[in-house]
């Protein structure tokens, strides 16, 4: 668990669902992860492209499908990665850019897929790049268009460092990247105008295929015949073989004819007689289909339909009626509407977690945002839109503090694109008091789902606005923009919004808003090493809860007050601050605090040498952690769970949990999570006779935490005492072997290690040259225990210092007494230094 207190709870769910899979290699003959959706409808035809296109992939690093908006670039690539995803050790994950405005958001969006968040002082495409270097992973960047320059970026990054990654990008142009192969996707196969079509010999086509089969869809009663087959040729060729033309336009045989659609088509397209088939061309083929296809809606579904242009990402039926509505359309009206604009293949419905949801198609949505900027309504409907959103943030931070965490949360992530659309709407129109409410708000959602980088632009954005709005949404916009900063490790900048919110709650008299910002504030001052001050400050803030009778507030200072007191070394405080806000927790059922006190309370027991206990704690916060989906707080308490099992000397399960909580933290970056767990598993191999393997782990722990030699790195942990291992690896093989060993580690990389330290080694090593064993027949820990009674440390400092009691630390001495015939410290202490263990 982070030893720096903590301000309210933000759960950390991943996706939908109460059991998180996150991208990983996959072992055995499981298939490989992806995201990939399930199709919907059949794709018809296209075999010849998929085949094509499989194997430009197979020699080309990157492939970009290219054609106009409706062309089907997009189910060709989703075709293609099914085809291929077994190839990809690590699977194929699909990226939608369409929902996307800002170009900053591109890594975002895939580490958002691919369950990476961001590591605080690092540019997260170096973080992907450290995440996808040692794996073998096909990436669908879909819809790349308006985001060329911020795809091109990242994809280039991510190819240069990582040799197993091949990326297969959508877009009406291509991408320019180096080495980028494109494909232009074809229209479907038409046919020949200068034979008569018959029946039979139409089902040789793609674009008659498609027709009949999505007017069978709308139609149960329609069968292509020899009536109606010149009719079906003409509406094909007309459409010049654009899937979604044809979609559109095969949706109406539910209430008229095929050659009705093929006349009226003919009036409509007479603009088009000119051109070949251009991109151009068949750009405009689509306009007119929609001019066509929108002409034929009723007043009531042209006005529904354009105000749907102000959604991203997709929208519920309750959002569809709380922004359709008014004018000459009234809420009961909405589901009928919505249903009429499903059957004419205007807008999908889908079913996502049990709920259904509906959106628009890219090229669709971006006809009907035109139509809705020609209606004279659209500055009052994305108001409403900015609204609507803004009560659903706001009415779930409630929530998001009980039972129904998770819940909540993925109901904020599915809107996450409604809510980056409506935040950038009002900062667009200077809309102070809604920027600054939406983006404090949706911090709930941006903490724990690691959108640290673009919670904290758009709060620093809102906050300098400028306009007017009330000091309460300021200060509550500059908690979560001092809390961000902090995150990212920008302490000062941190502290400084912190204290301005401070003084606008004093101002307002607010005192849960006090109560909240000092809680913020508390981490800021112990990150800065002002204890003393973090202390008080914290206790205020405790008070202010009870004050309020604010059960989960003052569970929260308790914690982290029993942080503090573990930071200055009393652990019995420590332990009565956990306990007693545990019982707060469990009363409100904060699930994810609740997880988090209990593997503070493991901390300080492990402190204390209660390893039982402590394993309990850890083995119970992990289980709810997991539950929760949280990567970044589970792979900490693995680590903990880790230590404590090895203090236990269960090495085989400490080093399963080490190996566990490793491959989480390098998912995630967490360095010094990382290389905490490698260090466990350096102490692990020195309990399974191994000492060659654990030089070679602590020195890729030396490099990656930028020091040298044999001292301990500076790292942010709950581990006491880190040169133990080293001086044991150094006494089992000798100076000149552990230097040896440990240079092979320290020469590792990042990647390298982590798959060095996760391998089970089927045999143990081989002797080097001076015996492994230690003089006298020690054993490793008798030797731990010697050394720091030779430096001087009671039993008591021993057993803080080796998370072990004091009894167990008598009994390590009498048998090492024993074995080195001393009968004194002095004398043991000699015995130490003449055999080299200190």
């Amino acid at each position: 668990m982070s030893d720096t207190p903590q301000p309210a709870p933000r759960d950390t769910s991943g996706e939908p669902g109460s059991v998180v899979e996150f991208p990983a290699s996959s072992g055995g003959v499981s298939p490989p992860g992806n995201n990939l959706p399930l199709e919907l409808s059949s794709l018809i035809g296209r075999g010849r492209e998929i085949a094509d296109v499989g194997h430009l992939l197979s020699g080309h690093r990157m492939l970009t499908l290219t054609g106009p908006g409706g062309s089907g670039k997009t189910r060709l690539a989703m075709a293609v990665a099914r085809e291929v995803v077994q190839q990809y050790e690590d699977g194929a994950w699909l990226v939608e850019l369409a929902p996307l405005s800002e170009p900053e958001l591109v890594p975002q969006a895939v580490a958002s897929v691919l369950g990476v968040r961001e590591a605080p002082g690092s540019p997260l495409a170096g973080t992907l790049a450290d995440h996808l270097r040692p794996r073998t992973v096909l990436l669908v960047l879909d819809n790349c268009e308006h985001l060329l320059e911020a795809c091109a970026e990242l994809a280039e990054t991510l190819m240069r460092a990582c040799p197993n990654l091949k990326v297969l990008a959508t877009s009406r142009q291509a991408l320019g990247v180096e080495g980028e192969a494109l494909f232009v996707v074809p229209p479907l196969s038409l046919p020949d105008p200068r034979r008569p079509p018959a029946a039979g010999g139409l089902s040789g086509y793609e674009a008659a295929r498609l027709f009949v089969e999505r007017a069978s869809a709308a139609n149960p009663g329609f069968a292509l015949t020899e009536r109606n087959a010149v009719a079906v040729a003409q509406i094909c060729r007309r459409l010049e073989g654009m899937p979604l033309a044809i979609e559109l336009a095969a949706a109406r045989a539910r209430v008229i004819s095929a050659e009705q659609i093929a006349s009226r088509l003919e009036g409509s397209f007479s603009v088009l007689a000119r051109g070949g088939r251009t991109a151009v061309a068949h750009h405009g083929t689509l306009r007119a289909t929609m001019d066509w296809s929108h002409d034929l809606l009723s007043e009531e579904e042209r006005i529904l339909f354009r105000r749907l242009s102000v959604f991203s990402g997709g929208f519920t039926l309750e959002a569809a009626e709380a922004i359709g509505t008014g004018g000459d359309i009234d809420e009961e009206e909405v589901l009928d509407l919505l249903t009429s604009l499903v059957d004419k293949s205007l807008v999908l419905a889908e079913e996502r977690v049990g709920q259904a949801r509906h959106r628009l198609l890219e090229t669709v949505g971006q006809y009907s945002s035109e139509k809705l900027g020609e209606s004279g309504e659209e500055e009052r409907i994305r108001r409403r839109h900015a609204e609507y959103y803004l009560t659903l943030a706001e009415g779930a931070e409630d929530a998001l503090k009980g039972m129904r965490q998770a819940e909540w949360l993925d109901r904020l992530e599915a809107e996450h694109d409604n809510l980056r659309a409506a935040i950038g709407w009002a900062l667009a129109q200077g809309k102070s008091e809604i920027a600054l409410r939406l983006t404090a708000s949706a911090a709930h959602l941006r903490y724990p789902r690691g959108y640290l980088s673009e919670g904290r632009k758009q709060l620093e954005a809102a906050l300098a606005l400028g306009g007017p709005a009330s000091p309460r949404a300021r200060a509550k916009a500059l908690t979560e923009a001092g809390f961000f900063a902090l995150e990212q490790s920008d302490h000062d900048q941190g502290q400084r919004s912190l204290e301005q919110s401070v003084l606008l709650y004093r101002e307002l008299d607010d005192t849960y808003g006090v109560a909240h910002a000092l809680e913020c504030l508390v981490i800021a001052k112990t990150r800065l090493g002002d204890f003393g001050r973090a202390t008080r400050l914290q206790e205020e803030s405790l008070a202010l809860f009870r004050e309020l009778g604010h059960k989960l507030g003052a569970a929260r200072s308790l914690n982290n007050l029993g942080i503090l007191a573990q930071k200055q070394g009393d652990y019995e405080r420590a332990i009565r601050l956990h306990q007693e806000s545990l019982a707060l927790l469990r009363a409100v059922g904060d699930s994810f605090t609740i997880g988090c006190a209990l593997g503070l309370l493991a901390q300080a027991s492990l402190r204390q040498g209660q390893l039982e206990r402590s394993v309990a704690l850890l083995e119970e916060s992990q289980s709810l952690l997991r539950r929760l989906g949280d990567k970044l707080t589970l792979a900490t308490t693995l680590r903990n769970l880790g230590e404590a099992m090895l203090r236990q000397g269960d090495g085989a399960r400490a080093a399963s949990v080490y190996g566990e909580g490793l491959a989480l933290a390098t998912d995630v970056g967490a360095k010094t999570t990382v290389t905490d767990c490698l260090e466990g598993l350096a102490e692990v191999a020195l309990t399974r006779g191994q000492p060659a393997r654990a030089a070679r782990l602590l020195g890729t722990v030396e490099a990656l935490s930028g020091v040298g030699g044999s001292a301990p790195p500076p790292l942010d942990s709950s581990r006491l005492d880190r040169e133990g291992p080293r001086a044991a690896a150094r006494s089992q093989l000798g100076g000149e072997a552990f230097e040896a060993a440990r240079n092979e580690g320290v020469a590792m990389s990042l990647e390298r290690a982590v798959e060095y330290a996760l391998e089970t080694p089927e045999t143990p090593e081989e002797p080097p040259s001076r015996s492994p064993f230690f003089p006298a027949g020690l054993s490793a820990r008798e030797v731990e225990v010697l050394r720091l009674v030779a430096n001087g440390l009671t039993n008591a400092q021993v057993a803080r210092k080796l998370f072990i009691s004091p009894r167990t630390v008598n009994t390590h001495l009498t048998s090492a007494y024993r074995k080195t015939r001393s009968a004194t410290r002095v004398e043991a202490a000699r015995f130490a230094q003449e055999h080299d263990l200190l």
